[in-house]
């Protein structure tokens, strides 16, 4: 996409998975041979994944180091995560989130927020930011029971309370990827 002259890599995730580093990588490296100067990471309706993927995609983005987040576990304290080593220098960046962006995309889009590596726009994320465990019982019942919360590099608590974004952009999903995708060109014009 160009912008004001300027070259705006696109790249959409549809999960936090196994591959996602891999073709996050392979997608940069292809829009950055094009020439591109800036990136929009579209996180919209992504439920998330693994919390090692989302400390990857943060990578790209972060100086080496940078707390990505903190799980804090009952009973057994904190392990905080940190970014890996970053070879890359800074680009603007706009994530794009929406009430559908939980878990491992709310850990991208609080970090990168908190870090001020990017913009978000669009829509407050859906709050999902704890771990929970199933315990068995004998009478072949279960319970389920909440031992982790995730916490933002600013210490903020994700979990029923989602990320704000900084600019807001209301707009309905099924406009996701149309024409009328305002969400999509606000990120662009600010990029």
């Amino acid at each position: 996409v160009e912008e004001k002259g300027h070259k705006v890599g696109y790249v959409k995730l549809r999960l936090f998975g196994e591959k996602t580093n891999q073709e996050l990588e392979a997608a940069m490296r292809d829009l950055e041979a094009q020439g591109a100067e800036a990136f929009v990471l579209d996180i919209r309706n992504n439920g998330g994944g693994y919390i090692g993927t989302a400390v990857d995609v943060c990578s790209k983005f972060l100086p080496t180091g940078s707390r990505v987040v903190t799980v804090n576990e009952r009973a057994a304290g904190e392990t905080r995560y940190d970014s890996r080593p970053n070879m890359r220098s800074t680009v603007p960046l706009v994530i794009l989130v929406n009430e559908y962006s939980a878990s491992a995309s709310e850990i991208t889009a609080g970090a990168i927020q908190d870090l001020q590596a990017g913009k978000l726009v669009g829509m407050k994320t859906f709050g999902k930011g704890s771990v929970q465990k199933i315990y068995p019982l004998p009478d072949g019942s279960a319970i389920k029971v909440t031992t982790a919360h995730y916490l933002t590099p600013a210490g903020k608590d994700l979990h029923k309370k989602g990320v704000e974004p900084d600019i807001k952009v209301e707009m309905p999903g099924d406009k996701i990827g149309t024409p009328d995708d305002v969400q999509f060109k606000r990120a662009v014009e600010i990029v």
